[in-house]
């Protein structure tokens, strides 16, 4: 078996969060029922009763993380590294699972237990900064991050083609990944995910909020981690953009976990529902009838709840802003750890 682990928090991360455990529960397959972790990884609203009575019916452990495990609670994905090292600590699995909250179970999980040969796995992601064989421009950045994080470039494994992208270097998706629980990788995450950003580095055009899957890959080479990579049908990203034309996702006909992202916002909504329709009508019935359960359900909220997340979101976003003024962009290969 393994234990599963996710974030949650008052709002729409709370009803994603609790959209995905319901697909697991119902769709999971033999994993169905591991053990399940929700991590409240910041200050923030209490979450709702209803989501709280459906935590009990799921038999999901909800947790709160201790004061002063979250360093940098101004940026979201700081919750994923707080929930991994939480997760390391109450696990008593030798697998630990990350899931991201934009997901939708489909089928079996199989794919994220871990052999005895295996010690991490996930599948890679082609957007930015992802660096291939016949592209350099972000080789500078993947020099200074690997600097940084006690590891050397040329060290770094490559990734064969997939037969519709060229060899990359390594580097994984950080929305779906399992890890052996022992193995150093949770507290190297968190170390390393914070000295990223205490360095300020980013992309040469100024991207950094992907510190938490731009690390994966220095850490598992600097730790000697064995690693698997997962598939599309294994972890399909159904992308907004990506949904329809040239560059889209594979079928989900045969996929067992989707991560959808904004594909199910406006004006993606519609165009990745009748996808969903098409190729897995199942489930898109299964979903349908969720929704319209909820809109039965009596969700009003009490307004000091919606001011005090509002509150939060402006003082953060002042933060994300100030922050992102003082990033330095990788050009030269030197690293800025102050």
């Amino acid at each position: 078996m393994l234990t599963f682990v996710c974030c949650v928090e008052y709002g729409r991360l709370e009803q994603q969060t609790l959209l995905m455990i319901e697909s697991l529960r119902t769709f999971g397959g033999d994993l169905s029922s591991s053990r399940l972790l929700a991590v409240k990884g910041r200050r923030g609203p209490a979450l709702m009763p209803s989501t709280l009575r459906a935590f009990d019916r799921l038999n999901v452990e909800f947790v709160e993380a201790k004061e002063g495990e979250n360093p940098h609670p101004w940026l979201n994905y700081t919750n994923k590294v707080v929930a991994v090292k939480t997760a390391e600590r109450m696990a008593n699995t030798d697998t630990v699972a990350w899931l991201d909250s934009d997901i939708f179970v489909l089928g079996g999980m199989s794919h994220l237990l871990l052999n005895d040969n295996e010690d991490f796995t996930a599948r890679r992601e082609w957007l930015p900064p992802a660096m291939f064989k016949s592209d350099a421009h972000f080789e500078p950045y993947w020099r200074d991050v690997c600097q940084l994080l006690g590891t050397s470039l040329k060290d770094m494994p490559w990734l064969a083609t997939d037969g519709r992208r060229e060899e990359q270097l390594a580097y994984f998706n950080s929305g779906l990944f399992s890890w052996r629980r022992g193995s150093g990788f949770a507290d190297a995450y968190q170390s390393a995910f914070s000295t990223l950003l205490r360095s300020k580095l980013a992309t040469p055009e100024g991207q950094f909020f992907t510190a938490d899957q731009v690390v994966l890959s220095p850490i598992i080479t600097r730790l000697g981690l064995r690693w698997r990579e997962l598939g599309p049908d294994e972890h399909n990203m159904v992308f907004q953009g990506l949904i329809t034309g040239p560059a889209a996702a594979p079928s989900m006909s045969k996929s067992s976990v989707v991560h959808y992202s904004r594909s199910m916002e406006h004006p993606y909504r519609e165009a990745f529902m009748q996808r969903l329709v098409a190729e897995r009508q199942e489930f898109a019935n299964w979903l349908k009838s969720y929704f319209a359960a909820q809109e039965t359900i009596n969700s009003s909220t009490i307004s000091t709840k919606k001011i005090f997340a509002k509150a939060l979101r402006i003082a953060r976003g002042a933060q994300y802003r100030l922050f992102d003024r003082a990033t330095v962009r990788s050009k030269s290969g030197r690293v800025n750890d102050t």
